[in-house]
């Protein structure tokens, strides 16, 4: 989330071909619907499209000033969907890709769109609370007219759930490589260090909103809106069965794990019906045709009492046996001979 202030959009296109060449390499398709809607959304916005609904950018940021004072409480939904430049957009829609790509499997979309329009009003609002106490605990009243804009706040948020959903290992923030559950601490105090113009409040916002799913009641609103919305599902990505989370902060299945490796291969199927179905497949079944040919009248071989001239048939000495005693074949042969 950037200062925006009456600052005018800027950036030759170079940022937007970037984003544009990471979709194509990616492919549409591996973008998960919700994911794909919000980049789409930003985007068209930074665009100016439908020019008649988009506002400047310095009419869009929000503030402790333009809301409290100017009653300006639009600005709350209208900040994170505003960027001031294309890098600045390019950054955090790659970013959100990334994201919404884990979470949104994971997740649902239904569960996800509700996240990002909760996380986009909750951070706006908690931008504008926390630029009042900064200001009164530092007494700069420079916090109450900072503008910010931008998605970076509800970015903050959604790497807070990546964190709790999937903790343990080690990531590279910039130059440093820090444990997961810490990385957004660390990676707000770096990028305000390498970036002083971007809005520490605003991203500090989106950790608290984040923390406030992971560690309080928010996530039980948005399970309780799941379940609302749930009925009027759109064709969107169900809950993958080995990368569902569930409400008490665990997968249902890491790639990493033996079950999600037994389940990848197995479908979830038991070891009974497993071999079962081997059992069912190793046995051919008998082969009928489709049209079978029965003539009672033309036997395949003529019956033992139309046998040529001169075959004796063998008796065999036992009934039960199957071939005939070969004994007795010989004698046979003998007293035809002799």
């Amino acid at each position: 989330m950037r200062r925006g202030g009456h600052h005018p959009r800027r950036g030759g296109g170079l940022g937007l071909f970037l984003l544009a060449l990471q979709v194509f390499q990616l492919g549409v398709d591996n973008i998960p619907i919700v994911t794909l809607i919000t980049l789409c959304v930003n985007v068209a916005i930074f665009l100016q499209f439908p020019p008649d609904f988009i506002l400047p950018v310095s009419k869009a940021c929000v503030s402790f000033v333009y809301v409290w004072y100017t009653e300006d409480w639009m600005r709350i939904l209208t900040a994170p969907w505003y960027h001031v430049h294309d890098f600045h957009l390019y950054y955090n829609m790659s970013s959100l890709i990334w994201k919404g790509r884990k979470l949104e499997r994971g997740l649902g979309s239904t569960t996800f769109a509700i996240i990002i329009v909760l996380f986009s009003v909750l951070t706006s609002s908690l931008t504008v609370l926390l630029a009042f106490l900064f200001s009164e605990v530092t007494e700069d009243s420079g916090y109450l007219n900072q503008c910010s804009a931008g998605f970076s706040g509800v970015l903050f948020a959604l790497k807070v759930l990546l964190s709790h959903y999937e903790p343990g290992g080690m990531i590279n923030v910039m130059f440093l490589r820090v444990p997961t559950s810490i990385a957004f601490w660390v990676e707000l105090v770096v990028i305000q260090i390498l970036v002083p113009n971007v809005s520490f409040v605003g991203h500090l916002a989106g950790i608290l909103v984040g923390l406030a799913y992971v560690k309080g009641p928010l996530r039980y609103l948005v399970q309780s809106l799941a379940s609302i919305f749930s009925s009027f599902d759109f064709n969107g990505v169900a809950p993958s069965r080995r990368h569902r989370y569930n409400w008490s902060g665990t997968t249902g299945g890491r790639p990493d794990t033996r079950a999600a490796w037994a389940e990848r291969y197995t479908a979830g199927v038991s070891e009974e019906e497993q071999l079962r179905w081997a059992t069912q497949q190793a046995t051919p079944a008998p082969r009928y045709s489709s049209n079978p040919v029965f003539t009672p009248t033309e036997p395949s071989a003529p019956p033992f009492d139309e046998q040529p001239i001169g075959f004796v048939r063998p008796e065999p000495a036992n009934p039960n046996s199957l071939y005939p005693d070969l004994d007795q074949v010989r004698r046979q042969r003998i007293n035809r001979f002799s």
